[in-house]
């Protein structure tokens, strides 16, 4: 799991320039690429087959956050159903401050443990802790 090189500044700016920091929601995307450090190459199944980023309030219901700097899901990520072929494999997942697809700012992405492809009327998903975030 790696930040974006957007939200490092975001965080910085929070950090250092006094401005509130507060992310009401993130949303999760899933991509058949790597997205690289600026998220520029992230690229997401398209909208026409069903796909749609999820949003995941944040807060203690939805993450856990260790003091060791690790964070998981404490609850389960679906996507819709696509009504169509999502495209190659999904390989990647992000976490975004925008529903749009292709739009918000990319706080972080990673790379999933296996490779899935989603067909008509099939779905993905994380199950409970299978979103892991760790920083170090």
């Amino acid at each position: 799991m790696s930040i974006s090189n957007d939200f490092e500044t975001f965080i910085l700016k929070k950090l250092f320039l006094q401005q509130n920091f507060v992310v009401p929601s993130v949303f999760v995307g899933l991509s058949d690429v790597a997205p690289g450090e600026d998220m520029s190459a992230f690229n997401e199944p398209p909208q026409e087959s069903g796909y749609k980023r999820v949003e995941v309030v944040s807060n203690s219901t939805n993450w856990s956050v260790s003091s060791t700097g690790f964070m998981d899901n404490l609850t389960k990520i679906i996507f819709p159903s696509a009504t169509g072929p999502w495209g190659p494999p999904i390989t990647w997942f992000g976490l975004f401050t925008e529903s749009g697809h292709s739009q918000g700012t990319g706080i972080a992405y990673g790379l999933l443990d296996i490779a899935k492809n989603i067909n008509v009327d099939q779905g993905a998903n994380f199950a409970i802790s299978d979103l892991k975030v760790v920083l170090n």
